[in-house]
This record gives structure tokens, sequence and C-alpha cells, in this order.
């Protein structure tokens, strides 16, 4: 699973390695354990379902239904390291936390993404 954080481009990007070649480590509803890859797969069904409807991208989607909502200020919270993977013809782009939050460590001295939509304990 090297290649999932290399962003290489279809069919060895982080959606369809994800969907591919990640292992199950439980049946589903017997554990849970955050997964990167399962927040790929989720972000996958998430675009997948919008399809039909508006916003039909996921950065839209978090931005007027999360983000906005929280008082999040669009120039302090991003998603997907500024790349959009096109994978069985839908756009993609990382939504895991490390992706998220990524903009708001490098401004740790100021208000951001953490000190608004993230409590101390790290949890939204």
């Amino acid at each position: 699973m090297g290649d999932f954080w290399k962003r290489l481009e279809p069919p060895r990007d982080p959606f369809t390695l994800a969907r591919d070649k990640t292992p199950m480590l439980f049946a589903p509803g017997e554990n849970l354990q955050y997964s990167n890859p399962g927040i790929g797969m989720m972000t996958y069904c998430v675009t997948a379902a919008i399809q039909n409807g508006e916003p039909k991208e996921i950065r839209t989607l978090l931005r007027d239904r999360v983000m906005r909502p929280l008082g999040v200020a669009d120039g302090e919270w991003s998603i997907g390291y500024g790349k959009t993977f096109v994978v069985d013809g839908l756009p993609l782009v990382a939504t895991w936390a490390a992706a998220l939050l990524r903009r708001a460590r490098r401004r740790e001295s100021g208000a951001s993404c953490s000190s608004k939509a993230i409590g101390k304990d790290g949890k939204f």
C-alpha cells in the first residue's frame, strides 16, 4: 500500500488502490478502525451518489454542508492536496484527515481550521 501515499495517476491512484488492493482486516460490523483507504472508498461512494444532484463534487458539498455551517472560512481548509483524480469517470479528491487538515497544520500560530472545527481532543 506504499503507493497509496504517492498520489500516482490511475490505476495506481489512492482510490483504485483502496478499492482493489486494500485487504479487509475483519468482516463488516465485526470491529472498527480508522482507515485512510476506507475514507477514500467513502469519498468514492459519496461522489458517485451525488452525481445526479447538486453539488456534483465533494469539495462543494463539504464547503456548503460542513465547513461553512461550522464557521470555517474557505481559506482555512482544503482537501485533495490540490489534485483531482478521475476514476471511473468520477472526480475524486483526498478527504482523509491529513488532506483536510494540511493547511491548518501549517498555520499553527494563527486561527485555523483546527481551532474552529476541531476540538482540543482532535475530533470534529
